[in-house]
């Protein structure tokens, strides 16, 4: 009788033999050591040394494996080892887990999840860590395999948005952890983990009190978020912390974040505020100006020592006018200028002062160091995606984008962040005239191809056939880059077009922040967009009308408010790359100079926004 197991074995072990023949190399031992804590260079500790997948097959090509599932399991975990992802699959589609024992079946759930976490199957990765087995034996399991079963739990629990799951998951690993380097790392992503809890969801977890220790983390994080109340009520608020959990693990050990509000820093005392009041950019400086306006005097009811600010007219002053005049005063941080030909007059000049600027220019033509680049870049919504599309486990893209400065600017930084990330990119469209949005889509998704191919098939047969074009198969997702006018044309061009399975993303330019507006057309296009605006109506309570029908001067007046804010945080910044400042116009760190922000995710649903998680971990 045919054995088709054994015979897949054998035959999956001799292909997987010749794949390896064009890359052999002398066979190598992996010293102890399981699953990458992702990103980090930490490493657990593993049972039992791992050979590698050149060894194995040199070892076992002429063994008989019926059976075997020793032998396929350590070919499974040195594939998962080497990143050899198409082996691991084969390896995983012939073991009958059936016939494996407990031990056999942990390191079964630890590599394969680890395979389904790397190709995005979210779903199955936490079927397997979640199955019955290994929920009543995890407190039984040995220290590096239940280390294993929560790192991979925590990760795709917060890949699937189950956040608290994935904090208790961490909160836990931490219990048992020796290793001094592993333990740092976890409390970091703990602590990274918390902050992505949203402040109301946060507090009724505080209010519930279940866990002493997911309770001290969590009010710790509202203590960093708390920067509106000013640094010494942070401090204050700080010391009862420390005061009420004396024992809590993040007391000994504080998030670099929080150390840094122990930071002696330089307090500002006068600020020269550079934006357009009047010309063609009034209407920017002016959002920008009552931004500031808002935050200068929410600090005054939380009693902060606040600056003196200085506004100075950039339309109405040359920049060597303005910087004279604060060269022989006693300002101490400048904030400005918005337009990009003054930064680079600016930056030219030299100056002690340290400067905020409210755009971006290349660092090659920065002079003067002290400038921090802080504005709306597009390209940081653009990388953004990219990386949140790869963790959703797009490949191939095809970019549309229309003919404005900003979309080349982002389809370029998104191209680039994409090519880095592994990704493909398809096509790259420019849509330019409305009118011929339609042909210009039809020609990207090679619909014309189609017909061409069907119109000659009709002519061979002489006779009319039924048809509907087919588009191109090569791509699984559509990276758009356009206002929400345009958007609302594309979109449903492309449903149109065969294409309404196809996931589209978006930056925030595509959202119009009109309240209560239905975008119906645009369910399931998913988007980046600041915090200030997807944390509700409650923002636009008592603004003028112009800004809640404006999404341009919305995101102005958020980014004054961040600016003023931003004054007395750079230090804290400069402190430590893992130092994130929640504002509102993102979650703002410092790179090189430049203040660079991450959005949060959304997407259209019944015609609303909702929040998604980010991928990000």
């Amino acid at each position: 009788m045919f054995d088709y197991k054994k015979t897949m074995k054998n035959s999956l072990l001799f292909s997987c033999l010749i794949f390896l023949t064009c890359c052999t190399t002398n066979p190598v031992y992996q010293s102890d050591k399981i699953i990458s804590d992702l990103s980090s260079d930490l490493v657990l500790n593993k049972s039992k040394k791992v050979k590698s997948l050149d060894a194995l097959f040199r070892q076992y090509k002429d063994k008989n494996i019926d059976e075997s599932n020793d032998i396929l399991l350590e070919i499974l975990t040195a594939s998962v080892n080497e990143e050899k992802w198409d082996i691991t699959q084969n390896v995983i589609q012939v073991i009958n887990i059936d016939n494996l024992n407990l031990k056999q079946f942990i390191q079964y759930n630890i590599d394969a999840s680890q395979y389904y976490i790397e190709t995005k199957k979210f779903e199955m990765a936490k079927k397997l860590l979640l199955s019955l087995e290994i929920k009543n034996n995890l407190n039984s399991m040995s220290n590096s395999e239940r280390a294993n079963i929560l790192i991979l739990r925590a990760k795709v629990f917060y890949k699937t948005g189950e956040i608290i799951s994935s904090l208790k998951d961490r909160i836990f690993l931490s219990e048992f952890t020796k290793n001094i380097k592993q333990k740092k790392y976890n409390q970091r992503k703990i602590w990274e983990t918390a902050l992505k809890i949203p402040s109301s969801l946060r507090e009724a977890i505080i209010r519930k009190n279940e866990s002493d220790i997911i309770s001290g983390w969590l009010t710790l994080a509202s203590i960093h978020e708390d920067y509106m109340s000013g640094k010494e009520k942070q401090l204050i608020n700080l010391k009862k912390w420390k005061l009420k959990w004396p024992n809590h693990p993040a007391n000994s050990d504080l998030p670099a974040d929080i150390r840094a509000l122990f930071l002696d820093s330089k307090e500002v005392s006068e600020i020269a505020l550079l934006i357009p009041l009047s010309g063609s950019l009034k209407n920017a400086g002016n959002a920008i100006l009552e931004g500031i306006h808002a935050s200068y005097f929410n600090s005054l009811q939380k009693g902060w020592n606040l600056p003196v600010i200085t506004t100075f007219d950039t339309n109405e002053n040359s920049i060597s006018d303005i910087h004279e005049q604060i060269r022989r005063s006693d300002i101490d941080l400048i904030i400005g200028p918005l337009k990009k030909e003054s930064l680079v007059e600016l930056a030219k000049l030299e100056s002690q002062i340290p400067i905020i600027a409210l755009n971006y220019l290349n660092n090659k033509n920065i002079i003067n160091k002290n400038i921090i680049q802080f504005g709306l870049a597009s390209e940081d919504e653009a990388e953004q995606l990219a990386f949140e599309a790869i963790q959703n486990g797009h490949k191939n893209a095809i970019i549309l984008q229309t003919n404005f400065d900003w979309a080349y600017r982002a389809s370029d930084s998104f191209e680039k962040k994409w090519n880095e990330l592994g990704g493909k990119i398809i096509n790259h469209t420019v849509l330019t005239d409305e009118k011929k949005y339609s042909i210009q889509i039809e020609k990207a998704l090679n619909l014309s191809n189609s017909q061409l191919r069907h119109d000659k098939i009709e002519k061979l047969l002489d006779g009319q056939l039924s048809f509907s074009p087919r588009r191109r198969q090569d791509f699984d997702i559509f990276i758009i880059f356009s206002n929400n006018g345009q958007i609302n044309t594309i979109k449903p061009l492309l449903d149109y077009h065969y294409s309404s399975d196809i996931q589209v993303y978006g930056s925030s330019h595509i959202n119009d922040s009109v309240i209560d507006k239905n975008n119906r057309d645009l369910n399931g296009v998913i988007f980046n967009e600041i915090p200030w605006i997807l944390t509700g109506k409650d923002n636009f309570i008592g603004m003028p009308k112009v800004y809640q029908k404006n999404k341009q001067l919305q995101r102005l007046f958020a980014l004054g408010m961040d600016a003023f804010y931003l004054h007395n945080k750079l230090d804290e910044l400069k402190y430590s790359s893992e130092n994130i400042f929640p504002g509102k116009t993102g979650h703002i760190y410092l790179e090189n100079n430049r203040l660079a922000r991450k959005l949060e995710m959304a997407h259209y649903r019944r015609g609303g926004i909702k929040a998604l998680p980010l991928r990000s971990y």
